[in-house]
């Protein structure tokens, strides 16, 4: 028993031996083999590939690769950045470890086929450079079309296939190649790619063509703070799908790092607090060739399912008067990035403003429930902005929840002066509804009053507007808090003579007028709000401004109806 003990002991130490002799010969075979195949890229010209360390582990069927970078060969990225190479983007990145879990190694020694059933890739720093203007360039020769973004070269390898991509702590930044500027940044901590193969192109050798055709990417729970700290942005996940070409934002959130009354204190002027919530946010024709190849995203829809935007402004501090807030036009001409998106939908969403005010506890409260706009051609792109459609925003929604609000704003991209237009209505409600929306604002408190219809109509520019308004209304009454007295739209309101009615009980009709500075420090939020206030203003102040033309053409209806009264008798 002795001796069979000894020879057992013998036996099995030899096959361990043995066995971590093969391992450690077949980690030198594929190390060899690895490096060949970097080599045989690297001489391609296109990309320079380096691994600082290579481990195979036969039992497991593991490949680690230590210290991996892949970045652009020199030539090509100085031909890239002048214009010259077939795309508007390029990339390089860089791997503290790359596993490769359940790499077959009979398959590639033997049949030259690639297998991994997982691949980990761990402290991956991308870099994604783009060009602002790149040149129409094509190659002229079959084999240049393919050795593009959409292919590589690998010799003497008959198959490759991959099931699944993990990354772990990952960081991406998209950058301007000229002067190095990044253009956006984002760091996380999970993301997983699958249905990406590589297929043997049929008639050249040794190039193998990206198939996409099942590509998924997925971005689970991410959660990122904005530069100044002030915001945290979180989601559920990020899904992209390259066969429907679409990519989806689960329960997107944008919330104060602080309760928004204390961040919003902590600042030295009245700088707005927000918060939004959404469901789900839609890319619809996201075409990711066609992103990478020619560098303009261009979108066909982005649909906005269920937002909730809170916006909240400390009005007891002092205003900025050196900012020199922009309109949305003003903005997408300033974009430097080219994208295009046909139409922007939100979809039964809320809009809830909060204003608060010295002398008073209450806050000033602006709901609009039921919100569903539209936004079309949303753009940077020169030839649009220059020659194309205008932009174009409808708004419903319920005011105050129960006023009915239909706003249409048109926006001129290729004026000098980046001129408007918008058209709107506000349907039947109680005067005593607007309360919390006006109050504490302006001291306005209404007693009783039923608007009937509100219909208006302005032009202008980024200095001011005009306009006209019909507001069409029954038994006003309002109160003015004392301290607001001084403010010149509403002074009067402290007196007891105003217009009640419209028509009036004598059948005038008083179409107010618009017409408005704007202060330029203000937005546009505050341009359309204050433009409609002030042909409100103009209707129910007995010597507000109306419009002549809209007076001489009731007066003549009013004749005319008389006549036909007169002529019964």
């Amino acid at each position: 028993m002795k001796f069979n003990t000894k020879k057992w002991s013998v036996i099995l130490g030899v096959l361990l031996l043995l066995i971590f002799s093969i391992n450690s010969i077949l980690s030198v075979v594929v190390s060899n083999l690895v490096n060949t195949q970097l080599q045989e890229i690297n001489e391609q010209k296109k990309l320079t590939i380096s691994v600082g360390k290579i481990n195979l582990n036969v039992f497991t069927g593991d490949l680690n690769l230590k210290n991996v970078q892949v970045k652009p060969d020199s030539l090509f990225f100085e031909n890239f950045k002048k214009g010259l190479a077939e795309k508007a983007s390029t990339s390089e990145f860089t791997l503290s470890e790359l596993k490769i879990k359940g790499f077959g190694i009979y398959a590639i020694l033997v049949h030259k086929e690639v297998y991994a059933r997982k691949i980990i890739a761990k402290g991956l720093q991308l870099n994604l450079y783009k060009l602002d203007n790149p040149l129409d360039v094509e190659s002229n020769s079959t084999e240049g079309k393919i050795a593009r973004i959409d292919s590589i070269f690998i010799k003497e390898i008959k198959q490759i296939d991959f099931k699944r991509v993990v990354f772990e702590d990952f960081d991406f930044r998209i950058m301007n190649v000229k002067n190095a500027d990044t253009l956006f940044s984002y760091s996380g901590e999970a993301c997983e790619i699958s249905g990406v193969n590589l297929d043997a192109h049929p008639t050249i050798e040794n190039y193998f063509v990206v198939d996409k055709k099942d590509l998924e990417i997925n971005f689970k729970e991410q959660e990122i703070k904005t530069n100044n700290g002030d915001y945290t942005i979180g989601l559920n996940d990020i899904k992209y799908n390259y066969k429907s070409s679409s990519l989806v934002i689960s329960n997107f959130k944008l919330n104060p790092t602080l309760d928004k009354k204390k961040l919003a204190a902590t600042y030295p002027y009245n700088t707005e607090v927000y918060e939004i919530n959404t469901k789900n946010i839609q890319f619809k024709g996201f075409y990711l060739d066609s992103i990478l190849r020619k560098g303009v995203v261009s979108l066909d829809t982005v649909l906005v399912e269920q937002p909730i935007f809170g916006i909240y402004i400390d009005q007891t501090k002092p205003q900025d008067l050196n900012k020199r807030p922009k309109f949305l036009n003003e903005l997408l001409k300033g974009v430097t990035e080219p994208f295009n998106i046909e139409k922007i939908l939100l979809k039964n969403g809320e809009l809830n403003y909060r204003e608060k005010h010295e002398k008073f506890k209450e806050l000033m409260v602006l709901d609009i429930s039921n919100l569903n706009a539209e936004f079309s051609n949303v753009t940077s792109l020169k030839d649009s902005l220059d020659f194309g459609s205008d932009l174009k925003i409808n708004l419903k929604g319920n005011i105050c929840k129960v006023a009915p609000l239909n706003l249409d704003v048109v926006m001129h991209y290729n004026t000098y002066n980046n001129s408007y237009l918008f058209t709107g209505s506000v349907g039947a409600a109680n005067f005593i509804n607007f309360n919390d929306a006006l109050y504490a604002g302006t001291g306005v408190k209404f007693e009783s009053g039923k608007l009937q219809q509100m219909n208006f109509t302005v032009t202008g520019t980024t200095a001011g507007s005009t306009g006209k308004l019909l507001m069409r209304y029954t038994n006003l009454n309002a109160k003015i808090f004392k301290d607001h007295k001084k403010k010149k739209t509403i002074s009067w309101i402290g007196n007891s003579i105003i217009v009640d009615s419209n028509p009036t009980k004598k059948g005038k009709l008083r179409v107010g007028a618009i017409e408005f500075e704007r202060e330029p420090h203000k937005g546009f939020g505050n341009l359309l709000w204050k433009s409609v206030l002030s042909g409100m203003v103009n209707t129910v102040n007995p010597v507000g401004k109306i419009v002549k033309e809209e007076k001489k053409k009731t007066q003549t209806v009013h004749k005319k109806e008389k006549k036909k009264w007169f002529s019964k008798f």
